[in-house]
């Protein structure tokens, strides 16, 4: 039987979704040793998006953090590798004694990463936390309170690299982080836009050996084999989202976690699926979910968009 590679609460949400639904949670590729495959994959040289967003974090960090106007406490919601948080951490020492970093994420191996990681660059005037979350399941207020009283009042979120586009429900992740917030506490947002005469660009940032090897390390974990099937890469019109899919070219029959999975010849497996929003539809969305917009900062083709909002009154 295929080792355990999910903490024991996981399973049931995994099992239901692989046997009942066909879909895999790409929250789970981030478990075990699939960060490091994450972590190679966001490193590689065509990984566009991540060059794009710190390209344009370091050309608006002044007017970002000059719209928070207090101190805060910077909060990494799906923190990564932390790479990506490391510009704001060397802003805000200029007035922080000292910066309080608090990484949130599902995965114990990529909280630890993202620590290294940050140790690395910023060797001082730094406070450091890390607590695991799943913030699909719900808020994490317990968090963000004890912050405000501990240190300092303001908690500035940020959710960078796209993370918004992975979960298959975007409004309820929105209405968590926004449970988890007062009207004072901000949040910055991280996302790819998508116009309809790119479809085909952004399709090929997906057609490539990390990304398969990313998306199908949970199928690999439960026994399957890229031998069984095809890897194929979609773009979803209707949900203006890109969908990766393992289809199966002959039955497969697997256990996991005292579970057995049949899967037969043409079955089609949800891996990863990443969202493209449009400018009008996000600004939708973030209105629809409880949040007002602070700046929206596009690059220059207008294709990656950062966002800088507030909880409102619903």
């Amino acid at each position: 039987m295929p080792k355990l590679f999910l903490r024991k609460e996981q399973v049931p949400e995994f099992v239901t979704a692989l046997k009942g639904r066909h879909e895999i949670p790409v929250k789970f590729i981030y478990m075990d040793d699939g960060v490091y495959i994450w972590d190679r994959l966001v490193g590689d040289e065509n990984y566009i998006l991540g060059k794009i967003e710190l390209e344009m974090l370091e050309s608006n960090m002044k007017k970002i953090l000059a719209s928070l106007k207090k101190k805060v406490n910077l909060i990494d919601v799906g923190c990564g590798n932390g790479k990506k948080t490391v510009p704001f951490i060397k802003a805000l020492s200029k007035n922080h004694k000292p910066v309080n970093y608090v990484a949130l994420d599902i995965s114990t191996e990529m909280l630890a990463l993202a620590i290294k990681n940050i140790r690395n660059e910023i060797k001082d005037n730094l406070n450091t936390q890390t607590f695991v979350i799943d913030f699909e399941e719900g808020n994490f207020a317990q968090i963000t309170d004890m912050l405000r009283k501990v240190y300092y009042e303001t908690n500035f979120l940020t959710m960078l690299g796209n993370t918004i586009g992975n979960p298959f429900d975007k409004d309820r992740v929105l209405a968590n982080l926004r449970e988890s917030m007062t009207f004072s506490d901000y949040i910055l947002i991280g996302i790819e836009l998508i116009k309809n005469e790119d479809i085909e660009k952004i399709l090929s940032h997906y057609k490539n050996d990390l990304v398969y090897e990313a998306g199908f390390f949970c199928l690999g974990k439960v026994g399957v084999k890229r031998t069984d099937g095809e890897i194929k890469v979609v773009y979803n019109k209707a949900k203006t989202q890109v969908e990766i899919y393992f289809i199966f070219g002959k039955n497969v029959i697997t256990h996991f976690a005292h579970e057995k999975f049949t899967l037969k010849k043409g079955d089609k497996i949800l891996l990863l699926i990443s969202y493209k929003s449009t400018k009008d539809h996000l600004e939708r969305l973030l209105n629809k979910t409880g949040f007002k917009i602070n700046l929206f900062m596009l690059n220059k083709s207008k294709d990656y968009a950062l966002v800088l909002c507030q909880p409102k009154p619903l």
